[in-house]
C-alpha cells in the first residue's frame, strides 16, 4: 500500500483518529487524513515544513491536530480540514519551548508531550488556544512507566 495522496511507499509512525472518524496518518513528514477504507481524504495546508521527524499525532476535543516535530522541535497544529492554525514551541511565538518532542497525549484540556532532549514530560493547558502556556513539567529520571493519576500529579510506579 502506498502512502495515501503521495503514491510512495508507506513508513508509517502514528495514527489518530478524527471526530469524523477518519484517521489521521503520518508517513514520517507527510501527514494525511484517510477514511476507514483507506482511501485518501486531505492532506495538511499551509504552516511550516515538516522535517522526517513527525514522531507522533494527537487530537483533541475541539478536533485539533497536533503534529510533534522533533528534529524542529516544534509541534504544528492545523484544524479538522487539515489548515494550519499556529505552531507551539521554539519554533513558535509562545513560552512553550520543547526540544525533540516525541509521544503526545490529550487529557480533556491538557496536551502532555514527552520532552526527550530535556527528560521530561511537559504539561500545557490548551484551553485558550490563542495562549496556551506550561502547567508544569517533571523531571524523568530513569527509565519506568508513568501513570497519570490527574491533570495535576504525574506519579511514577
Amino acid at each position: 500500500m502506498a502512502c495515501p495522496g503521495s503514491g510512495r511507499d508507506p513508513l508509517p509512525v502514528d495514527v489518530a483518529v478524527a471526530a469524523d472518524n477518519n484517521v489521521w496518518l503520518d508517513y514520517r513528514g507527510d501527514v494525511v487524513k484517510a477514511n476507514l477504507s483507506g482511501e485518501f481524504v486531505y492532506g495538511l495546508s499551509g504552516g511550516p515544513g515538516f522535517s522526517y521527524a513527525c514522531l507522533s499525532l494527537a487530537v483533541d476535543a475541539s478536533d485539533r491536530l497536533y503534529v510533534s516535530d522533533a528534529n524542529s522541535n516544534r509541534i504544528t497544529v492545523y484544524d479538522s480540514g487539515g489548515n494550519y492554525l499556529k505552531t507551539v514551541g521554539e519554533g513558535g511565538d509562545d513560552p512553550v519551548s520543547v526540544q525533540y518532542p516525541q509521544q503526545m497525549f490529550v487529557a480533556g484540556n491538557t496536551l502532555y508531550v514527552a520532552d526527550a532532549m530535556n527528560n521530561r514530560i511537559v504539561i500545557i493547558d490548551i484551553t485558550d488556544f490563542d495562549h496556551f502556556h506550561v502547567l508544569g513539567s517533571f523531571k524523568i529520571t530513569r527509565q519506568t512507566d508513568i501513570l497519570i493519576i490527574s491533570t495535576s500529579r504525574p506519579v511514577s510506579h
